[in-house]
């Protein structure tokens, strides 16, 4: 079985109504792009999910991959508290860093606490967190579907991510299971001068090249970025979508574009991405 599904999607926590407090309103539109990307993926049943996260632990010139035996979240605002826990898919993790390894990509495998058994749990991060709220979530189904988290260094060029992007594919269609590739990708951090990192014309630039190419279905050009446009619009996503961007040179999947926000002092988009 191949990859069912793809997401591009945000992980501004405000998006969780729990944790919206007075910005509720304010954060509708990334809300309602959310829950329709999670009506899409959980359509495609996916029983995996590989969550590409930029804000979990990074391992220098590697690509982390989870490997504890499973990883929960804890997010709270305003004296609301929203929990994630999901089983870790070990073996594709293991398949993952195998065949990466394979390909000249480095990779480090990560687990947390006890070797085995309940202390087994790495930490989840936002960055998978707010995608699995609405994607995957455990209310929904008997049990959590299970995960594998990646973690990309920044030190890897696009190409490198785009290529384990392909890697992704090609170990997914050598299981059985059915696999969701997610690429949880805030966009550009610097649209507000009061936000805490300033402002700078870059990060509108960069944005509206973002949209303008997810829009066109053309995500290979995001792996040619200006580096300058990067360094002062300030965007984290563009990693997680380059492991997409590979992945869809193998997959025949249609593109869907669902919505782009910037509430506060970062942009937001969601697409999917299903099978024709």
């Amino acid at each position: 079985m191949s990859l069912v599904v793809g997401a591009i999607v945000p992980h501004g926590g405000e998006a969780i109504p729990a944790l919206a407090g007075e910005r509720l309103e304010l954060f509708r539109p990334t809300r309602e792009g959310l829950e329709a990307a999670g009506r899409t993926v959980q359509a495609a049943d996916a029983e995996v999910m590989v969550v590409v996260t930029p804000h979990g632990i990074r391992a220098e010139g590697r690509l982390a991959l989870s490997y504890s035996e499973r990883t929960e979240g804890v997010m709270e605002h305003g004296g609301a508290r929203v929990v994630a826990n999901h089983p870790v898919d070990r073996g594709l993790a293991l398949a993952l860093s195998e065949a990466a390894e394979a390909a000249g990509i480095p990779t480090a495998l990560l687990s947390y606490g006890a070797s085995s058994g309940p202390h087994c749990c790495l930490p989840m991060d936002w960055g998978a967190q707010v995608p699995l709220h609405f994607l995957a979530p455990a209310t929904e189904r008997p049990s959590a579907p299970r995960v594998v988290t990646v973690v990309p260094s920044r030190a890897l060029s696009f190409e490198t991510l785009a290529h384990f992007g392909e890697v992704v594919h090609a170990v997914a269609a050598a299981r059985e299971e059915r696999t969701a590739l997610i690429a949880s990708s805030d966009l550009c951090h610097a649209h507000d001068p009061n936000g805490p990192y300033g402002y700078d014309p870059a990060a509108a630039v960069l944005d509206a090249h973002i949209v303008d190419r997810v829009k066109a279905d053309d995500l290979p050009a995001l792996l040619r970025v200006d580096p300058t446009l990067i360094e002062h619009g300030k965007p984290d996503g563009l990693w997680q979508i380059a492991v997409l961007a590979g992945a869809r040179r193998h997959v025949a999947w249609r593109s869907t574009f669902l919505q782009y926000q910037v509430p506060t002092y970062f942009g937001m988009l969601s697409a999917v991405y299903t099978a024709p």
